[in-house]
């Protein structure tokens, strides 16, 4: 026997007809047995807080002297007449029953409301469901974990263990500082290739996908190897460091920055005091306005001994090249300064100062070049003419 039904006035439980076919017209062979329908067995999902809509799926004999639905075997309402119609149990006051069409519908539904229902009229069974009500997808968290070896590490995006069991199967989806969305799995290793800044995920069950989880620091981020005045240094442990700690030290060129002895004996020192922020959780350090004598060697340790350290170079930068004559001092030749930018650089615009001293009563004019590499392996060499002085 083929029968052809709207899924939308008529959804047939046991069918595998996907969720988003609402409102179309599906054929069907079914095999006819007494008061059963012979189907593969599937189980529709909603979310909490959804609304059920059930019909019963096929035409039902007149006239109907009462209608019954229950949920597991037990009463979710009972019909008479229209001035006998009961409620029970948690669905009391979420429930309604259109006596017309037989429909049932269930406002904001709880993870308890999963299971089967069933209709029933003087006439005898008409048809049942399998109903699952899964969670919304809860906001994740992002783990950073570095493992024995540096070159080790991972991030592992993980949701509350009470809300893991009434999510079903679950993908995980990564964002890598201003990247795109990508399809993964619940752990996220990365190489030395791959040294983001910052990481987001998401949760995807069956039905949404969750909010995106607040972005998550890559404690081995490399800092750059070179700043401009004015930038942030961001530097941090990239390394496991044994607990408990009771003293934290950072150093720059060997001199102490700031030394953690308690969360209330925290000393800055030098040029470093006012602008430098220790976490004493993450052992991160952040100095903000970078000026150019910052460049140098920083190295963090603790009382178990020394646990990193970074090369770090400081620059000026200016918008376009020029050249200036400085007044001589008393018995100093004139300097002539120029600036040069290299525009193709990949790294962007890199300004260096170069200084070519002249000496008065130099007889005619001459043409100097000077040359320099820069710290940046991404900045090409630059050539500058300089005219001397007379």
């Amino acid at each position: 026997m083929r029968t052809c039904i709207s899924h939308k006035e008529y959804p047939l439980a046991g069918t595998d007809w996907p969720l988003g076919n609402v409102g179309k017209l599906h054929c069907s062979r079914l095999v006819m047995r007494p008061l059963a329908l012979v189907m593969r067995p599937h189980t529709p999902l909603y979310e909490e807080g959804q609304t059920l809509t059930l019909g019963p799926g096929k035409p039902v004999q007149q006239p109907i002297t009462y209608i019954t639905w229950k949920y597991n075997g037990n009463l979710v309402v009972n019909w008479i007449s229209p001035d006998r119609v009961t409620y029970y149990g948690k669905f009391k006051g979420r429930t309604t029953l259109d006596v017309e069409t037989l429909k049932l519908e269930i406002i904001n539904l709880t993870l308890s409301d999963g299971g089967t229902f069933s209709l029933e009229t003087d006439k005898g069974p008409v048809n049942s469901y399998g109903v699952g009500v899964i969670k919304n997808p809860p906001k994740p968290e992002a783990f950073f974990k570095i493992e024995s070896d540096v070159e080790k590490r991972h991030f592992k995006c993980v949701v509350d263990t009470m809300d893991t069991a009434h999510l079903g199967p679950v993908t995980y989806r990564w964002k890598m500082d201003n990247g795109d969305w990508l399809s993964g799995t619940e752990r996220l290793d990365l190489s030395v290739a791959v040294d983001p800044q910052e990481v987001s995920c998401k949760v995807i069950t069956r039905l949404s996908e969750s909010e995106a989880s607040s972005p998550t620091e890559n404690d081995c981020h490399k800092p750059a190897p070179l700043y401009e005045e004015g930038q942030t240094l961001t530097l941090r442990k990239c390394k496991t460091v044994q607990q408990p700690i009771t003293i934290i030290r950072w150093k720059h060129n060997g001199n102490l920055m700031v030394n953690w002895i308690s969360p209330d004996r925290v000393t800055y020192y030098g040029k470093f005091k006012g602008r430098t922020t220790l976490d004493a959780e993450t052992l991160k350090l952040e100095i903000k306005d970078l000026t150019l004598s910052d460049g140098g060697t920083f190295s963090l340790e603790t009382e178990k001994g020394p646990v990193n350290s970074y090369e770090v170079g400081v620059i000026s930068i200016f918008q376009t090249p020029y050249n200036r004559l400085i007044q001589p001092e008393s018995g100093r030749a004139n300097e002539l300064s120029t600036t040069a930018s290299d525009m193709s650089s990949k790294s962007g615009r890199q300004s260096f100062i170069f200084n070519e001293r002249c000496r008065r009563g130099a007889a005619g004019a001459a043409a100097a070049a000077s040359s320099a590499t820069p710290a940046s392996s991404a900045t090409r060499r630059v050539e500058i003419s300089l005219t001397l002085c007379k």
